[in-house]
């Protein structure tokens, strides 16, 4: 059995300075956007999906509201991203954007 902090041959307690510090929460960031079609025209109900660059990973996934807002939700990851946006009907609608950063 080890011996108890502080005791003759056991462990010190660490002193203040002697840990990294500790993050109580990750960062996150939002993007935030509209769908809109080929007339600049808001579209609602789509399925807007964000993904990573440099993996083609998908990161998060929502569905536009009907004037077309949405926001998506991702953790720690920085970089480039991108998002492609569709929706099924009469024509079928579909979009992809530029890669963007997220400092």
């Amino acid at each position: 059995m080890p011996a108890p902090f502080g005791a003759r041959g056991g462990p010190r307690r660490p002193g203040p300075g002697q840990f990294p510090a500790r993050r109580l929460f990750a960062p996150q960031f939002t993007y935030m956007a509209v769908t809109r079609d080929e007339n600049n025209a808001p579209r609602g109900n789509c399925r807007v999906i964000l993904f990573e660059a440099q993996t083609n990973q998908q990161i998060a996934e929502t569905i536009s509201d009907g004037a077309g807002n949405f926001s998506l939700s991702a953790g720690t990851n920085s970089g480039m991203f991108y998002t492609r946006a569709y929706k099924i009907g009469s024509p079928d609608l579909g979009g992809i954007t530029v890669y963007f950063s997220i400092p």
